[in-house]
């Protein structure tokens, strides 16, 4: 370790014991390295503090008596905190360093095992701009001739002179980018600057040196010896008339770390825009999904009621079959739009990616144009994940005809499937991708690529680059939003004329994959039950006595919660079964729910909801409902439904 003392001491600031314990075993594995002193508040941590200075303090954002700002402040120029938030707290994390903080951890039981050495990177960033602090304070109280003219620069000093040619580099030049003074003297000023800042480097020497005394600072990257970049900020006066200098004094200060700190920071303002919208759209897409459930539940409902009353084969059978089979289609959007607002529960189980990868080639090979190629690279032995099969055959379905559709009938689709394991963060869409083992497919094209404007804007809400009438927008918020509903997360590289390669990320699963049910076969049940059916939707109140009357029931259809619940405080004991919507005004369906339960603890509910996440089963089961609808649905459902219920 790069410190000056061979046992630090860590002072951790964490009220949650747990995490406290996990950190402290962190840092007292290393070989005695550590002293670890826990404190659960910012008093006892000032406490702590006062009878022996730490090296490093970690420091909960959250505590009980005020934030861990209070903590930075206390360390100011006298020891590093690094600051522990909870997964999606990045707007916390900005704070917290801009309030001071050298770094932040998302914590997790992964990211405790990484402690020590993100404490380690931060100590040696510490003592740097410590040792920096105290040689600019050095320079600023010389009083000599070479004081005066080294109080321009932080790091390197540099002359050129009026044809740009280096007339001088001071020693430390070869510390910061590897170069000896001799191999960098006599060549050109502009020499080593990155391509891309030549034109700007160029016109600030230019601007010095056209006036006396005149001075400024920029910013470029600098080439290494090794040949990596650092990025530099360069400060230049002119000098033209000082006789010992005739030209431009100036120095060189390395930012590599403060600029990639600012790009980091970027970065997370950039994912909390981002999030922000998904939230905001997400929630107008739940809501729009529940509505037209309810309205596609009619439809489903009064089609399939009235083919039992159609001539088989007929003209008429032949439509409504047909109705249904567009009404199916509706029900998937609908599925695409909860799975992109991230409001549905995929039907999660331990799956397989090669068969639905293969089946997805096989699919393209014969409905694409001869023109693109396909190649794939496909591991055999890659890890199962835990992930619903439908949702990732849209996923990767979407991203291929994304990529076929960019090459414009022409070039080379490639696909990938491997297992990954992550030793460090990696950046991702949205979020980092914590470390870990991934089964990574990857979807790659040869054509028009995106710029960075595009790229940025990608998997935002209805954003196309498409004609109009070509694309709704859609596809990638929707592979964004499933992906992430599967505890994964996907990363994209693009070049303008290049092509473009999206890598989905999916946690592995241990287990073995479980075998697949066989569905049951449509079968509407009968009975004889006295069944109480609550909706706000007169139509689907109707529905449901002409749906299940035929079948034998009796059906007491009622359209306010309220109502439902003033009749089975006089009328529980003759109703078998109560079939309640969820949302509904005035009491929601799980109200209504615990309300009957405590007339008649014995009577059997099915809970109805146009999307799975306004109740989850395990809520619903804990509160006594013993089944969960999703709309829309049809008889066979609902009768199906019923029977298992009643019979259990």
């Amino acid at each position: 370790m790069s410190t000056k003392e061979s046992i630090l001491h860590i002072l951790v600031v964490e009220d949650e014991s747990g995490h406290a314990e996990l950190i402290r075993r962190a840092f007292e594995g290393m070989a005695g390295q550590y002293i670890v002193s826990v404190a659960s508040t910012i008093k006892d941590a000032q406490q702590l503090a006062a009878r022996r200075k730490p090296d490093l303090a970690l420091v909960d954002y959250r505590l009980p008596d005020g934030l861990g700002n209070a903590v930075i402040a206390l360390g100011k120029d006298t020891f590093p905190v690094i600051i522990l938030t909870s997964h999606g707290d990045e707007k916390l994390a900005v704070q917290a360093i801009k309030a001071g903080a050298i770094d932040y951890v998302a914590k997790s039981p992964e990211s405790f095992e990484t402690l020590p050495h993100v404490a380690d990177r931060a100590l040696r960033e510490w003592h740097s701009m410590q040792d920096r602090k105290m040689a600019e304070e050095a320079l600023k109280r010389s009083e000599t001739r070479q004081g005066k003219m080294i109080s321009n620069i932080s790091d390197v000093i540099v002359i050129i002179d009026q044809e740009g040619i280096n007339r001088y580099k001071s020693p430390n030049i070869e510390k910061w980018f590897g170069w000896k003074p001799e191999e960098i003297i006599g060549s050109g000023a502009l020499e080593n600057v990155h391509p891309d800042d030549i034109d700007s480097a160029q016109k600030f020497i230019a601007s010095i040196l056209g006036q006396p005394n005149n001075s400024a600072t920029t910013e470029c990257r600098y080439r290494c010896k090794d040949g990596n970049y650092k990025w530099i900020e360069f400060t230049g006066v002119n000098l033209l008339h000082d006789p010992d200098i005739h030209g431009l004094l100036g120095n060189y200060h390395d930012i590599s770390e403060r600029r990639q700190a600012e790009e980091n920071l970027r970065r997370i303002e950039e994912r909390l825009r981002q999030s922000e919208k998904m939230e905001a759209v997400g929630q107008l897409a739940g809501g729009i999904a529940h509505d037209f459930n309810n309205v596609l539940g009619g439809i489903i409902g009064y089609t399939d009621i009235s083919l039992g009353y159609v001539e088989k084969g007929s003209m008429l059978e032949s439509n409504l079959l047909k109705v249904l089979k567009a009404s199916d289609r509706a029900k998937n959007l609908v599925k695409q739009i909860l799975a992109f607002s991230r409001r549905d529960n995929p039907q999660m189980t331990a799956t397989a990616l090669r068969p639905i990868v293969k089946e997805i080639l096989d699919l393209l090979r014969s409905s694409i144009p001869s023109s693109v190629s396909i190649e794939s690279d496909l591991q055999k032995d890659v890890k199962t994940v835990i992930a619903d099969p439908t949702q990732i055959h849209q996923t990767l379905l979407n991203l291929a005809t994304n990529a076929v559709h960019s090459m414009n009938r022409k070039g080379t689709l490639t696909v990938r499937l491997y297992t990954v394991h992550l030793d460090t963060m990696a950046p991702g869409q949205i979020r980092d991708i914590v470390p870990g083992e991934y089964t990574v497919i990857e979807v790659a094209d040869t054509g028009c690529g995106m710029d960075a404007v595009t790229l940025s804007r990608a998997f935002e809400p209805f954003f196309t680059t498409k004609p109009m009438g070509e694309g709704t927008g859609m596809g990638l918020s929707v592979v964004l939003g499933i992906v992430q509903s599967h505890g994964g997360e996907l990363q994209v590289e693009s070049r303008v004329g290049k092509g473009t390669t999206i890598r989905m990320f999916l946690p592995v699963n241990e287990e073995p994959v479980s075998s697949l049910l066989k569905k049951a076969a449509r079968y509407r049940f009968t009975g004889v039950e006295k069944i109480l059916f609550v909706d706000d939707e007169e139509m689907l109140v109707d529905m449901a006595e002409s749906m299940l009357s035929p079948l034998g029931y009796t059906v007491t259809g009622m359209k306010n919660s309220v109502d439902a619940l003033t009749f089975l405080k006089k009328k529980a004991s003759q109703i078998d079964i109560l079939i309640t919507d969820q949302t509904m005004p005035g009491m929601t369906g799980i109200e209504l729910a615990q309300q009957a339960l405590t007339i008649r603890p014995s009577l059997p509910i099915i809970l109805c909801t146009g999307y799975s996440h306004e109740v989850n089963p395990e809520r619903a089961a804990a509160i006594g409902v013993k089944q969960i609808v999703m709309k829309p649905y049809g008889a066979d459902d609902i009768s199906k439904a019923i029977r298992e219920v009643l019979d259990k």
